[in-house]
């Protein structure tokens, strides 16, 4: 397949979450996330095995580099999983010590502050009292 069309491909999931297609490769392949997540299956389809394929190889790294998160409302972004940092490494691998006592690790940004007049306030959860090194 076209490679430029299978990165319109992703990026259309990015931007269209609600349409038809969209919800079955959700419900099929755990949508855009399961571009990155573990073995290729036997039941992928080839489109979809394709589509991996070209989330994988180095050039979709390089265009990668031209785009960048929106956070947007925080209703879409993982915090700790998904790639939203400047530098594209998930906060639960530059992390580790800290996600690993997260209370809060499958949450998405809305859910892990919220604004004041202030701007925005943070409310991290841990399951024990930090130490000062942390």
């Amino acid at each position: 397949l076209n490679n430029a069309l299978l990165i319109k491909w992703k990026w259309l999931m990015f931007h269209q979450p609600h349409q038809l297609w969209n919800r079955i490769l959700i419900s099929k392949y755990k949508g855009w996330r399961g571009l990155d997540q573990g073995p290729q299956k036997y039941y992928f389809s080839p489109w979809w095995a394709d589509l991996r394929a070209i989330n994988q190889h180095q050039s979709m790294i390089a265009a990668s580099n031209q785009f960048c998160w929106k956070v947007g409302r925080g209703d879409q972004i993982l915090f700790w999983e998904d790639s939203w940092v400047d530098d594209g490494t998930p906060l639960k691998d530059q992390f580790p010590e800290l996600y690993r006592i997260s209370s809060q690790r499958n949450f998405i940004m809305a859910d892990m502050g919220s604004f004041s007049e202030n701007g925005w306030d943070w409310n991290l959860l841990w399951r024990r009292n930090l130490f000062d090194n942390e």
